[in-house]
């Protein structure tokens, strides 16, 4: 083969004809070698000047070139006679049996159906046609501006009205219409359906514009009956008055298969709604455009094709590069994109044809379709058309993420027959439920084939079980799954915007390349969080407490209209300017009980045109006494119909707050608006009663103290004290598995008292230890500052810092949680009180993430032991011996020869102020040394800190501080292995000015070392900022 017919064959891709140059190969069947005259023969030709190209041996044929200036057929000739020369065969053309049109315009200028450059993101039409190309017994209906049916190319398609006598002022089919002989004008109410704006007639080119007839473009469809229905005079209409044409189409006398929607709204009307499921229930397929706003429809839905019915498919655009066309609409509630840029059809005369982009033009590509499958395969379902259409797409990277196929229509694909279902998703669970969302894991169900994975599972929920007859009265979550997934592969889904304490079904369908469905899956259950309703407002009653701008918010009464009930909140309806920001503020709401507050509050708007890209809708909140707002979402003005959202307002929790909504209006001067506005109803706080607790365990009783009175209510955790002398705790089991090192925690704790004084207020604390007690971390609050640290009637954040190290990262170790009371014999705290625990909030962050510290402060006891002096005996306890060593700079805590001794250095007043934007590091350089013969029971060392002078929230890291033992020395000293041991302090509330730390020596174990001892060579503080 020479080198200009594969360059041919590449450029062409799967065309793939053999044409022949002047200088082709031509085929000879020459007599044996053995019998001489081929021998004699192949001579001849070479003298001649032609070249032997090949031989096939093994079915006694030749090829030659004819010589230099010959042409193929001329050579032919002259070599059939020559002796020896049994047979001659001519070029012949070959061609896949792909079926090309004769249409002019085909190859140059429609590239959606064959593109030459880049087929994979064509829709292969040619590859169709050789199984179909449509028939006029299929009828698809055009709800648009009309057709022209002067149009060459459109008039072999255009539908006549079998049952209506043309121009006899009668209605002969009795469908209250009047010689509709080629469809209705209900724009104009006449039988003229003529298209005075080029859009109709240009999205019918696309589904069938006569093919094969040697002029112009050709359809997807070569023969087809188009309906013309009219319903716009110009770019816009409402739905009463599209809605007649689907009366219309119901009411004929004949079969109508396909609707085609170019064009939608963000206002879903509920008549259309009824009008396109009746069609459904009559066996017709309607096909809508995405639309072109560039928005998620999940979020900012248009309809017809937001509908959630099963005789819809929605479609969006695609470019001939493979990309998403610039202006489509994306999301999973876009079923599959189409060829929607620079697609030329035909367009009225006199232009005859034209080049538009828009998902109408997407639309019709999908319409054509739809008609050609029907044309070939007969009746088939809407619902099982659009699985096909679904589960059929060809994967394109590009629109991996603008449909629920992540691909492009594919044509071929569509007429191959695959009888068997894929298997349901069966193995799935649920991952986690929050107050409005649920999540959940299932592994990709399998096709028939071995190995072969569904195409698309499609999940959904509701209150009740969910059936194949209730599947679709069950709410669709939107979600894009990946493709190509390898087999095993879990995947997670998220329901959102769900009812707090409710249960929900959720249930999955598997679909395959051919349109096969799978059962339903068994439903997974899960019951959303409890929440306990604060505050509401619904304004049935108005707005009397409410601030609201005169003239730009307002209450309306409407039952139809209203998210519930009768009335609602509104920036209402008008013709004019803005301001350029106007708000509607709340009463004061009192979050001071809450553990967990969220605000709800139910939401629609819509604006068009420049509106939509201009106009937002803020959420704002104040706490009582701030002087700033702050904003905790956001909204486009662009349509969504009424939703319910959640908004967490944690950060205000045990404050009085103001909520605002706030419409700012970018550009005011010249920008009407007569649209709908933003509509608010139903505004609730609720506090969330998660079910955190229920695996908290309280300590009992601990002599010699008495125990507090645990309770668990509410969602909350609670201890009673009635004494001065109540000690007892809840606490949590392997409440964490520990990250990797150098990993730092935080521990939220949220705590109220029954105390409207925080002075009066228990000690409390809260604590970590690893479970294998090699590990313990806790902060103590106190109200010897007033109660300035300490907690009132509202819940409080309170953060413990802590980095696990040591043997507290060995395997299988995890972390457990604590929350202690300790009323003994603090002289302000209240004997009869109660503690509550609302919430934990476990976090985690790198080391590294902490930053640049703001300043540090490096103790090394080279000189001396600086401005550290030792505890004195404490209680019970038997001080340590202390002293400074000045071999290596060491302060020395020894055992005083007992296992009954605790004692410590101390610093009151370190050189860095207390800052309340600060976490601090403490870090302790130390070692501890004893018995080698007890090593198994070792000193445990304590980091603690405080702010002085107050010694309230005092944070501390203890740990055992061995990790080997050295043989003592020939003199009898034992040799300190050094260690690395961290502390982390965070005083958010304090009035102290300065930070005390202590390094403590605690041996109190009956099994420790009598001699154990604690080396402290170094002692660092780091502030770091807050994370």
């Amino acid at each position: 083969m020479n080198k200009p017919l594969i360059h041919f064959l590449l450029a062409t891709n799967f065309l793939l004809l053999l044409f022949f140059e002047s200088n082709a190969a031509v085929l000879v069947k020459l007599e044996p070698a053995g019998e001489g005259k081929g021998a004699e023969a192949r001579t001849l030709l070479m003298r001649k000047g032609a070249a032997h190209v090949r031989s096939f041996s093994h079915i006694g044929w030749e090829s030659w070139s004819p010589p230099k200036g010959m042409s193929d057929e001329t050579f032919a000739d002259a070599i059939a006679h020559l002796p020896g020369v049994k047979k001659v065969q001519k070029p012949v053309r070959i061609q896949l049996f792909d079926v090309f049109p004769n249409d002019p315009a085909f190859f140059k200028w429609q590239w959606a159906l064959y593109n030459e450059n880049k087929p994979e993101y064509d829709l292969d039409a040619p590859a169709a046609w050789d199984i179909a190309t449509g028939s006029p017994d299929i009828v698809v209906a055009v709800i648009d501006t009309g057709i022209d049916p002067t149009h060459p190319d459109l008039i072999p398609n255009i539908w006549t009205n079998p049952l209506e006598i043309p121009n006899n002022d009668t209605d002969d089919d009795g469908n209250g219409f009047i010689d509709d002989d080629m469809g209705w004008d209900f724009a104009n109410n006449n039988n003229l359906p003529y298209d005075n704006l080029g859009h109709g007639t240009h999205v019918s080119g696309i589904i069938g514009a006569a093919g094969n007839n040697g002029i112009g473009i050709c359809g997807v469809n070569w023969n087809v009956s188009l309906l013309t229905i009219k319903t716009f005079e110009g770019r816009e209409a409402t739905d009463e008055q599209i809605l007649p044409a689907f009366d219309y189409i119901l009411g004929l006398g004949q079969k109508v298969h396909v609707i085609n929607a170019s064009w939608g709204g963000s206002t879903p009307s509920l008549a259309m709604r009824d009008a396109i499921a009746e069609c459904g229930r009559r066996g017709i397929l309607l096909i809508a455009a995405a639309g072109n706003e560039k928005v998620n429809t999940t979020e900012n839905p248009m309809y017809p094709g937001a509908f959630d019915l099963p005789n819809i498919i929605t479609v969006g655009g695609s470019t001939k590069d493979g990309f998403k066309y610039t202006n489509t609409n994306f999301g999973p509630l876009v079923h599959i994109c189409a060829p929607g840029d620079m697609i030329y059809s035909a367009y009225p005369q006199p232009t005859l044809y034209g080049t538009l982009s828009g998902t109408s033009m997407a639309a019709p590509h999908v319409t054509g379709a739809a008609a050609l499958l029907l044309s070939e395969r007969g009746s088939l379902s809407p619902e099982y058309m659009r699985s096909l259409f679904i589960g059929s797409a060809k994967p394109v990277a590009y629109l991996s993420d603008i449909s629920l196929s992540q691909g492009l229509l594919n044509l071929p694909a569509l007429f191959a027959e695959d009888g068997s279902p894929p298997q349901p998703a069966a193995n799935a669970r649920i991952d986690g439920v929050g107050l409005t969302t649920a999540t959940f894991s299932f592994e990709l169900p399998l096709d028939d084939a071995p190995e072969e994975l569904a195409r698309i599972v499609e999940w959904r929920y509701s209150t009740a079980p969910i059936s194949e007859e209730n599947w679709w009265d069950a709410v669709r979550i939107p979600a894009i799954l990946p493709q190509g997934t390898p087999q095993g592969r879990w995947q997670t889904i998220n329901a959102d915007r769900l009812e707090p304490d409710t249960l929900y079904y959720f249930a999955a369908r598997s679909l395959d390349e051919g349109g096969n469905v799978s059962p339903v899956s068994i439903p997974l259950t899960a019951r959303t969080a409890p929440a306990e309703l604060i505050w509401l407002e619904d304004f049935e009653n108005g707005a009397p407490d409410w601030q609201l701008m005169p003239g730009f918010w307002d209450v309306a009464t409407s039952p139809s209209l209203a998210a519930n009930g009768s009335r609602f909140l509104f920036h209402p309806e008008r013709m004019g300017e803005y301001p350029l920001i106007d708000d509607a503020v709340s009463p004061l709401i009192d979050l001071t009980v809450c553990a967990a507050p969220y605000l709800f509050f139910r939401h629609q708007n819509e604006f068009f045109g420049f509106q939509r890209l201009t106009n937002e809708g803020l959420v704002e909140v104040r706490a009582e006494g701030a002087a700033n707002w702050e904003s905790i979402a956001s909204y486009k003005m662009f349509y969504y119909p009424w939703r319910t959202d959640c908004l967490s307002l944690g950060k205000w929790r045990g404050r009085r707050i103001h909520v605002r909504f706030r419409f700012r209006h970018v550009f005011s001067s010249g920008d009407l608006n007569d649209e709908i506005g933003w509509w608010i109803d139903d505004v609730r706080i609720l506090d969330a009663r998660p079910s955190i607790f229920a695996d908290w365990k309280s300590a009992g009783e601990i002599p010699p103290f008495e125990p507090p009175d645990y309770c668990a209510a509410g969602g909350c955790l609670e201890m009673q004290v009635n004494s001065s002398n109540t000690y007892g705790f809840w606490y949590k089991e392997g409440a964490m598995e520990y990250a990797e090192p150098n990993t730092l925690y935080r521990a939220r704790f949220g705590i109220r008292s029954d105390q409207p004084d925080p002075a009066r207020t228990p000690t409390f604390r809260i604590r970590h230890n690893a479970s294998n007690f090699m590990q313990g971390d806790s902060l103590t609050i106190n109200s010897n500052d007033a109660g300035e640290s300490s907690c009132g009637a509202a819940f409080k954040d309170y953060d413990l810092y802590f980095q696990p190290q040591g043997d507290a990262l060995a395997p299988g170790v995890n972390g457990a949680l604590s929350f202690d009371v300790m009323n003994v014999a603090n002289l302000t705290d209240a004997e009869s009180a109660k503690l509550v625990l609302g919430y934990v909030e476990v976090e985690r962050f790198p080391i590294e993430s902490l930053g640049e510290p703001l300043s540090r402060h490096l103790y090394t006891f080279d000189s001396g032991h600086e401005m550290w002096t030792p505890s004195p005996a404490l209680g019970a306890f038997d001080a340590p011996d202390f002293s400074w060593e000045e071999s290596g700079g060491f302060l020395i805590m020894r055992s005083a020869g007992n296992t009954n001794c605790y004692g410590f250095w101390q610093n009151n007043q370190t050189e860095l102020s207390l800052r309340r934007d600060a976490l601090y590091q403490l870090r302790a350089r130390a070692g501890g040394a004893g018995d080698p013969a007890k090593a198994a029971a070792a000193p445990t060392m304590r980091i603690r800190a405080y702010d002085h002078p107050n010694n309230h929230a005092v944070a501390v890291f203890q740990s055992p501080v061995w990790r080997k033992y050295e043989q003592p020395s020939s003199e009898g000293t034992a040799v300190y292995v050094l260690n690395d041991y961290y502390a982390f302090f965070h005083n958010r509330q304090g009035a102290g000015e300065h930070l005390g730390i202590a390094v403590e020596l605690i041996n109190l174990d009956a099994l420790a070392p009598s001699d154990a001892a604690i080396g402290v060579d170094e002692v660092e503080i780091i502030a770091f900022p807050l994370p």
